[in-house]
């Protein structure tokens, strides 16, 4: 792998022994570690700390902003410490590196194909495609993308489909 890569962790990717390429500069955000504390990642998350091998890094306003509007777009759900991961990345490939989330959690890989980041797999076989949810009014049949829960015309509550496209 070519130098300016590298890994951004999430909690699960710790846990099931992300893919140790060395070489590469390794960065996660304060909400994983928050996160690790209360499990057994803590301790192998403290010995990448303590080495020097993994930076902890906040990421920066404007691209958790990003990742927050284009998940509103698709209709996506993610927690903060996702949010904030994902945005972490973004903000590593604008200092000119090519960040890879390193993560079993479709929903951080799909939020990643969506803003065209790679991703890289630990344990599952990844996502194959990328999804996207609108909302359908069951009364009166309009669509709506994003976060919506009732319909804005009529306040039906909405029913959920999923639109997907492959990677």
């Amino acid at each position: 792998m070519r130098r300016n890569r590298a890994l951004v962790l999430d909690t699960s990717s710790i846990i099931n022994g992300y893919p140790p390429e060395e070489t590469l500069e390794k960065f996660t955000v304060p909400e994983v570690v928050e996160e690790a504390k209360a499990t057994v990642t803590a301790s192998s998350m403290g010995v990448l700390m303590e080495r020097g091998e993994m930076r902890v890094w906040d990421a920066s306003t404007g691209s958790v902003e990003q990742v927050e509007e284009k998940l509103g777009e698709i209709g996506g759900k993610l927690s903060t410490a996702d949010v904030r991961l994902v945005a972490l990345a973004l903000d590593l490939a604008g200092r000119g590196l090519k960040p890879v989330l390193v993560t079993d959690d479709y929903g951080l890989q799909n939020m990643a194909s969506v803003l065209n980041l790679e991703f890289k797999s630990v344990v599952t076989p990844g996502i194959k495609s990328v999804f996207s949810w609108r909302g359908v009014c069951p009364a009166c049949g309009k669509n709506w993308d994003g976060d919506v829960e009732r319909c804005p015309d009529c306040g039906t509550p909405l029913r959920k489909e999923v639109s997907r496209r492959p990677i």
